[in-house]
């Protein structure tokens, strides 16, 4: 599923889930990204799997977001798998791809035009592709 990690992290209980959703559910606004470009990154572990995706830009606002997304999370002792501060490096996953021929199949238009960002606690498989949103937290 198209996404924008803001927070990743490993699943602890439902009950801490419960509760980071509680919080969440006090933050004020859902900033809308700008996107700025389309990536294609060699994946670290597979030689021949390639992630597109959009390129977000690093707006003030996005960056609260991830901040205090970060602050709730680490109050229940997680932490963030992914980047976060200075490293956060936001985009937009299209696809996990074996080979670059595959790019005519994604449908970039409808990417490019989507329906209002929302907060959501979503799972994720052992790959780290978005797969199922669980819990939509703000509009």
């Amino acid at each position: 599923m198209p996404h924008i990690t803001i927070c990743q992290v490993y699943y602890s209980s439902e009950k801490v889930i419960n509760q980071i959703e509680k919080d969440l559910r006090l933050l004020q606004n859902v900033p809308q990204p700008h996107f700025t470009g389309v990536s294609f990154i060699k994946d670290k572990k597979f030689e021949t799997i390639w992630w597109a995706e959009l390129s977000v830009a690093r707006d003030p606002e996005l960056i609260t977001l991830q901040q205090k997304v970060v602050k709730i999370v680490t109050h229940y002792n997680l932490s963030c798998i992914n980047d976060i501060g200075e490293l956060y490096r936001p985009h937009l996953t299209l696809a996990r791809i074996n080979r670059l021929q595959h790019l005519d199949s994604l449908n970039i238009h409808n990417v490019l035009n989507p329906s209002p960002f929302m907060l959501t606690i979503g799972q994720g498989d052992h790959l780290g592709q978005f797969i199922k949103v669980e819990r939509l937290v703000k509009e």
